[in-house]
């Protein structure tokens, strides 16, 4: 049913800024964990003086293997028992290679178990100084710079003929728009940046950029716009380029200390810059090319796009679910904002590197543990939809015109459709893994029990993913909180429904039947809405011309004699 329903938004909801604080490390943790092989993840675990303990859950459509059992666990940093690859897995990496680290041309991806090893081994390489925090930057960057590429390829992509570059560029204010402020780059720490935007803004003696006068459209068309181009230029040649590379890494991370500043996203948002940059014409997600939609649909929801789901593809490499899911949150809406989300979305990684190597965060990733699960396949989807069928004859009340008219477009799309694209989404696996752990605590086995006494210690159970959830696994979590009482802690969602499957464990039947009926009534309704449009549509078309003469005088077999004039 999400299937047919690809594409829709059924609401917001942001997690409250308390809340969020507690997900930040492991949203963070997330984003730099999906950066290697493209896989879909969810972090989870809990931050203590002691150290830190990380449960990773893989969807399982990210994994050629087949399991039988509905999730593997492959311990892989800090445990006692090693993974049973252990004579097959490489080293981790070398504080050498990161500082020296370069793309090689045609490398492979880096398998998700070593990633998240290497990962946490430059964290203690930056912490014991053997690295630099910049030198991590670049080395973050070597792992996921396809992704990077394939964001980047969206200025294009996404904005068509006059690419973003072009509308930065083309920006003025409005007539009676008053746009005045600064943009502070007064920080010691920003010093190289005032150094290298001088070039196209004006920086008063307290290193401002000044927005008054043109000095707006100075910062986005000539500082932003730039940035971006250099990146769009740069990025495909850094295969091989140590310098190139760095060059990257530090636009990256100068680009991303000016979208941090306040008036740099109220200016994105706030101003007309937001309507002038939004793209045009829209590509909307429809299911019938006639019909506008009768519910909001997602706008250019692969923006980052966890989700990035039309998801980012590079040398047949998926984006971290741009398409649905990405780092940007792809909220689905047409606000002024999307694209200050996109910018932040290419600057993800160097933030969440920033954070995660700050002092109050860096001292506790020294002695920790991480765990990786691996969900099986989705459930096998059931081809039997008589109860959609059922349901349209109840609601059209008996009408058999419109019941036939809305079980033939409803057949007709899930033949077209089917359970395209449908898994389990990371974030849903992680929460039914935890409902799992609860229901049979007394017959866990020893590397299990680690992870459900992990799951104990936690009270509000921290999900940490690279943008926001969808529709369904948003509404998960509200299902089992009324279910189990167990609260988990999300980042919000961007309400748009995508390809999902129930996870194959830990969900009540009750929770699922829930779910259930409330994708059911909402594929009804929306079946009818739009064959009750369509009929709408016909019956107040024009009619041509010869409808017109053929209704005012119909053809007959026979014509009366009166009309032989022989």
């Amino acid at each position: 049913m999400t299937s047919l329903l690809e594409g829709q938004k059924r609401g917001t909801c942001s997690s409250h800024q308390r809340r969020y604080e507690e997900d930040k490390p492991f949203v963070h943790l997330a984003t730099l964990l999906s950066n290697s092989s493209s896989p879909i993840i969810a972090a989870t675990g809990s931050i203590k003086p002691s150290g830190v303990e990380t449960i990773i859950v893989l969807s399982g459509s990210s994994s050629t293997v087949q399991h039988p059992a509905p999730f593997v666990l492959r311990p892989i940093v800090g445990l006692d028992r090693a993974p049973e690859d252990t004579a097959q897995r490489l080293q981790p990496v070398t504080a050498g290679e990161v500082l020296k680290a370069e793309i090689k041309l045609r490398s492979a991806p880096i398998p998700i178990h070593q990633h998240v090893r290497d990962l946490f081994e430059v964290f203690k390489y930056v912490h014991n100084g053997d690295v630099s925090k910049v030198d991590m930057k670049k080395w973050v960057l070597s792992r996921g710079y396809r992704k990077l590429s394939s964001r980047l390829n969206k200025i294009h992509a996404s904005w068509g003929k006059l690419d973003l570059i072009t509308r930065l560029r083309s920006w003025r204010p409005q007539a009676n728009e008053v746009i005045t402020g600064f943009v502070d780059v007064s920080a010691p720490q920003h010093a190289g940046v005032a150094q290298v935007v001088r070039t196209w803004v004006v920086i008063d003696d307290e290193k401002h950029i000044l927005l008054s006068g043109d000095g707006a459209s100075r910062f986005v068309g000539g500082c932003i716009a730039s940035i971006l181009e250099r990146l769009r230029e740069i990025v495909p040649k850094s295969i091989g380029e140590d310098r190139k590379l760095a060059f990257a890494s530090e636009a990256l991370s100068v680009l991303q200390i000016l979208l941090d500043q306040e008036r740099t996203k109220w200016l994105f948002t706030q101003t007309s810059l937001g309507e002038h940059l939004r793209p045009d014409p829209p590509r909307y997600v429809r299911h019938h090319p006639s019909v506008p939609s009768v519910v909001q649909f997602a706008q250019h929801d692969d923006v980052g796009a966890e989700g990035d789901e039309g998801g980012d593809q590079d040398e047949g490499e998926d984006d971290d679910e741009d398409e649905d899911e990405d780092t940007v949150e792809a909220s689905g809406n047409d606000g002024e904002d999307f694209t200050y989300r996109y910018l932040l979305s290419l600057t993800a990684w160097s933030a969440a590197t920033d954070y995660l190597t700050s002092k109050r965060v860096l001292p506790h990733l020294q002695d920790c543990t991480a765990t990786l699960v691996i969900l099986s396949e989705p459930l096998s989807q059931s081809t039997n939809h008589q109860f959609l069928l059922n349901a349209i004859d109840k609601a059209t009340g008996g009408n058999q015109a419109r019941r036939r008219s809305a079980e033939g477009f409803l057949l007709s799309k899930l033949t077209s459709v089917g359970a395209a694209g449908c898994r389990v989404h990371a974030e849903a696996g992680l929460m039914a893994l935890d409902a799992h752990l609860r229901l049979h605590s007394t017959e866990l086995t020893a590397d299990v029990q680690k992870i459900a006494t992990a799951f104990d210690h936690i009270g509000s159970l921290p999900i940490g993913i690279t943008k926001k959830c969808c529709w369904a696994c948003f509404r998960l979590a509200e299902l089992l909180l009324e279910d189990t009482q167990r609260d988990f802690i999300l980042p919000g969602t961007h309400g748009v429904i995508y390809p999902w499957s129930p996870p194959p464990l830990g969900v009540s039947s009750q929770v699922l039947s829930r779910l259930r009926d409330e994708l059911m009534g909402m594929v009804v309704r929306w079946a009818i809405e739009q064959v009750d449009y369509i009929d709408a549509s016909r019956q107040s078309l024009p009619r041509s011309e010869d409808e017109v003469i053929n209704e005012a005088f119909p053809p007959r077999d026979v014509l009366p004699e009166e009309w032989d004039f022989t």
